[in-house]
């Protein structure tokens, strides 16, 4: 488990705590995300804990292996994932010119750093609004039905923007002077 005790992390000067731990995440990121996440079993994290009183520095790199839904299909797409992040951990009211110096700081409750969660969140945080498979990024076609069509945001504007200048647009205005008049 990813918790240590604030109070044994802040006891000495200096003092650096070593983190190592494979963890498997599966099951709270689907979740967390509804199902965007189906796997994160092979979770790396390293880093390290350092004293910095009244603040506690975690300086962790998170290497995971993880299966995602496209975003356009729902296919499943293995995604390799790799990033560092650093928080500071406090039991005292924070000051605004810490934030400047530590930016991400969270206080302490019970005595408990809970890294587990600032991973989750962090793996969270660093999957890009837009996955795709191979074949998606290639092929610029989207899905459709009898009765819908998923556009881009690009195309969805000029659509709009050839409706404006349509004849027809001009009927439009008069429909809704004369809802305006019941």
């Amino acid at each position: 488990m990813l918790t240590h005790n604030f109070s044994d992390l802040i006891r000495y000067e200096n003092q650096f705590t070593s983190v190592e731990q494979d963890i498997d995440l599966t099951e709270v990121l689907k979740e967390r995300t509804k199902n965007m996440i189906e796997e994160a079993k092979h979770v790396q994290v390293t880093g390290e804990l350092i004293n910095d009183y009244p603040f506690v520095i975690s300086r962790l790199h998170v290497k995971a292996d993880l299966v995602v839904l496209s975003t356009r299909s729902l296919t499943p797409i293995n995604y390799p994932l790799s990033f560092s992040f650093d928080e500071a951990y406090t039991d005292t009211k924070p000051r605004e010119e810490d934030f400047d110096l530590y930016g991400t700081i969270i206080e302490v409750e019970n005595d408990k750093v809970d890294l587990q969660k600032a991973v989750e969140d962090n793996i969270i945080l660093n999957l890009p609004t837009q996955i795709l498979t191979e074949e998606e990024q290639q092929n610029d076609e989207m899905p459709s039905g009898s009765t819908w069509q998923v556009m881009s945001e690009e195309d969805y504007f000029e659509q709009k923007e050839k409706t404006k200048t349509s004849p027809f647009a001009k009927l439009g205005d008069l429909l809704e002077d004369n809802d305006d008049k019941k």
